[in-house]
């Protein structure tokens, strides 16, 4: 009856599991149609590093090892609209280095004159990898996804969407398209679908043309924006329906483009969803 209970901590300890900590956020800016800048963010405190680059789907030690004690990289020597990966680890000292991390996966810009029409592009798909090197920001609800016409049948949604895609409008053959699906997430969430690089090269002023079709009394908006290293440019909105019915024809957008000289751009196709209604 005398005895009473006590709580006792001795000991504790937090250290971390590795020496050489690997690095975080791997990025490939200022890409053109043969270089490409890679960089990343050091962990710890390493001076030196080891880059691996290859084709896209291999692994660190299938690509082009390098050494180097700075950062960013400068990739020369690409081949243009291909597709790569690179990883990249720390050398904290002699016998000491990190993990790989990566891949990061990117493509060389595409040249002038250049289209994209989506008919290889598989039906279904709702996320990255995208092919072409086209990329989504989104894999619920707003989300873009790769639609085939179907000769006029949209599986879709009765109220909403074209019937047919642009480039076979009317059929008699199925066409693929790309929608953004809304039914569900929260009004006002945005779903981007971001274009390969392109190069504009010594073109003082180009032209952006494209097809859309917005159906549905719930619509909300698009926007259509120039990305070029992450800087943003709105080039047009688009608010409510543009087609009253689903069999009407779709529109075309054209749009005189200017100092973009010696830059890769990226259009961005960006969604802004009503939580009603794909």
């Amino acid at each position: 009856s005398s005895f009473t209970s006590d709580i006792a901590i001795d000991l504790m300890e937090v250290s971390g599991c590795v020496s050489c900590p690997m690095p975080t956020n791997l990025t490939a800016t200022n890409i053109t149609l043969n270089t490409a800048d890679l960089n990343w963010i050091e962990a710890g405190s390493a001076t030196n590093w080891q880059v691996s680059v290859g084709a896209a789907g291999g692994t660190p030690t299938s690509g082009t090892l390098t050494t180097t004690s700075t950062k960013p990289v400068s990739l020369t020597g690409l081949t243009a609209s291909t597709q790569y990966e690179f990883y990249v680890r720390s050398i904290c000292g002699p016998g000491d280095t990190s993990g790989w991390v990566g891949p990061l996966q990117f493509g060389t810009a595409n040249g002038i004159p250049w289209s994209e029409d989506f008919e290889t592009f598989p039906a279904g798909n709702f996320q990255n990898p995208w092919p072409n090197d086209w990329t989504s920001t989104t894999t619920t609800d707003p989300n873009w996804e790769s639609e085939d016409a179907n000769n006029g049948n949209n599986e879709n949604s009765t109220a909403t969407g074209p019937l047919w895609d642009h480039t076979n409008f009317g059929g008699p053959t199925n066409g693929m398209y790309i929608y953004m699906e809304t039914s569900g997430g929260t009004v006002g969430d945005t779903a981007d679908f971001v274009s390969p690089a392109i190069f504009v090269g010594a073109n003082p002023v180009i032209e952006l043309k494209y097809w859309y079709f917005n159906h549905g009394a719930n619509f909300d908006r698009m926007e259509v924006l120039v990305d070029t290293n992450g800087v943003e440019n709105l080039i047009t909105t688009y608010t409510g329906q543009q087609q009253a019915n689903q069999t009407d024809p779709w529109l075309q957008g054209a749009h005189t483009l200017a100092g973009y000289q010696g830059k890769s751009i990226r259009i961005i196709f960006r969604g802004f969803n009503v939580a009603c209604c794909s």
